[in-house]
């Protein structure tokens, strides 16, 4: 049996929880017996040698060298982000120490992997299990494109108000609009913080149009009408939004912080220095003197069946 201890990925929407999602539908086209489950439902009964326990990289502050010495089963660590990678290099030690002992380290990019081995100086067996990226069927040709479009949950790691403070600094085209999609009450606080920086600069509110959340089938619908995809994310361990756009050919302007600059190239984005070059860059491409080829999909999977024959490392390893 494998388990994986993770929150139910319908709890909330983010590119985590959709991975996660992914790793328990992939194990059901294997015909491999698994079940999710919280952390508080560990127990001895479903740590013996015969199971895999997967353990969600949310769950570390709750971990410890004891309990994972307790663990008779094969130990996974599954990681979507660590502190350490974005503010907290304290804690290198600390998850130095955890990640060594586990039998296997899930990494979901090349990124994740190098970070794992070079920053960490971790030497466990480690396989990258990069997320599967759907691509909508109906396509249309770019001239049907028009939305500016910025795909992410209202959380301080994705520096919205920093944005919105570059954004301020410029006079912008009566018709320039940035539609944003995402949970705007993931952090109440983060989002009041953004709503004042926006009630400060009422000029800008015309400019800002908050969809908030939406399906991930309508948000496939609506890269359709995307003409540029905006990333503002301090780090991506992997910038599934990112991999999306660019998957239907939508160009991305982005911070290019961790993952997302190995998923951008010449042909389908550019990666920019700071938050006044981000905006200086969006309104050239307004104004249509920043151009892109035809975007292409880089090593972005796209297949289902190449996705779940990922997952069988996880059983070999």
């Amino acid at each position: 049996m494998i388990y994986l201890v993770a929150p139910d990925p319908a709890s909330f929407i983010s590119g985590g929880n959709r991975f996660n999602q992914q790793i328990l539908n992939g194990l059901s086209s294997l015909g491999l017996a698994y079940k999710r489950i919280d952390f508080v439902e560990l127990d001895e009964s479903k740590t013996n040698e015969e199971n895999i326990v997967i353990f969600d990289s949310l769950y570390i502050e709750q971990l410890s060298i004891h309990l994972l010495n307790r663990i008779k089963a094969k130990k996974v660590f599954l990681i979507h982000l660590l502190s350490s990678m974005v503010d907290r290099r304290d804690n290198i030690s600390n998850e130095q120490t955890l990640l060594s002992g586990f039998d296997l380290i899930i990494a979901n990019s090349v990124f994740t992997k190098d970070y794992c081995t070079q920053t960490l100086g971790l030497v466990n067996n480690i396989a990258i299990v990069q997320p599967f990226i759907e691509k909508n069927q109906k396509i249309r040709d770019h001239s049907f494109r028009h939305k500016f479009i910025h795909v992410a949950n209202w959380v301080p790691e994705k520096q919205i108000d920093l944005f919105l403070l570059a954004l301020a600094k410029h006079k912008l085209p009566e018709d320039f609009s940035i539609y944003f999609y995402g949970d705007l009450h993931r952090s109440e606080e983060y989002f009041d913080h953004c709503k004042s920086v926006m009630d400060e600069y009422p000029d800008l509110k015309k400019h800002i149009h908050l969809t908030g959340i939406l399906s991930h089938a309508m948000l496939l619908e609506e890269y359709e009408h995307a003409k540029l995809m905006i990333d503002t994310s301090s780090m991506e361990t992997y910038g599934m939004a990112v991999a999306e756009a660019i998957a239907h050919g939508v160009p991305v302007i982005s911070l290019g912080n961790g993952n997302t600059k190995l998923l951008i190239n010449k042909s389908n984005g550019i990666v920019v220095k700071n938050m006044d070059e981000m905006v200086i860059s969006i309104l050239s491409f307004y104004r249509g003197e920043l151009r892109f080829d035809q975007p292409d999909s880089v090593d972005i999977i796209t297949e289902w069946s190449l996705f779940s024959n990922q997952l069988i490392q996880i059983i070999k390893a």
